[in-house]
């Protein structure tokens, strides 16, 4: 296995009682790829000044941040639909337990996260964008709401830092040891 992927080109549409299957694989990897993204763009526009250059940045991570809550969206909706391999490790049960709380915590951050950032875009007064496309141009500033939005994403933020780091760790941890009874 390398990164979670069996060698095997014939790799099951759904997940199995031992393996993820290729849309949970996919719906992961982008999520993944889109969280590393949307940190970056943060990280170059956190300190710049007001201006264009900022507000272009501000404008790919809201739309990077859509992208990954409708990512995430649809991650629960297919995890509900779908065995969870977890459930077959020969592993310890607090281990166990760990894992299957450590995704949902992830989950739940990164949609409150995404959450709150919408709720920055929707009530900051002005117009909120997908990529170039505008979405919605109706409502008033909320400066209040506003500004308990901000809060908020600021400090959910720090959270998935560790969260990502730990889920690593636990992944190469499951690559070298393995978990699976065979």
């Amino acid at each position: 296995m390398f990164f979670g992927f069996k060698s095997s080109l014939a790799l099951p549409f759904r997940n199995t009682d031992r393996q993820y299957g290729l849309i949970a694989r996919l719906l992961h990897w982008s999520s993944v790829s889109l969280l590393v993204v949307v940190i970056y763009i943060s990280g170059l526009f956190e300190n710049l000044p007001s201006g264009d250059v900022r507000e272009d940045l501000v404008r790919l991570h809201s739309s990077f941040g859509i992208v990954l809550l409708l990512i995430m969206v649809s991650r629960l909706i297919w995890r509900r639909s779908n065995l969870n391999p977890i459930h077959s490790y020969n592993i310890h049960p607090l281990q166990k337990f760990s894992a299957l709380l450590l995704h949902r915590l992830i989950y739940i951050v990164l949609i409150v996260l995404s959450l709150f950032g919408f709720g920055i875009l929707l009530f900051s007064g002005g117009a909120i964008y997908l990529f170039d496309f505008e979405l919605i141009s109706f409502m008033a500033k909320q400066e209040s709401l506003n500004e308990f939005s901000i809060y908020v994403h600021s400090w959910v933020s720090v959270l998935i830092y560790p969260l990502f780091a730990l889920h690593i760790f636990a992944a190469i941890y499951h690559q070298i040891f393995g978990v699976l009874d065979e």
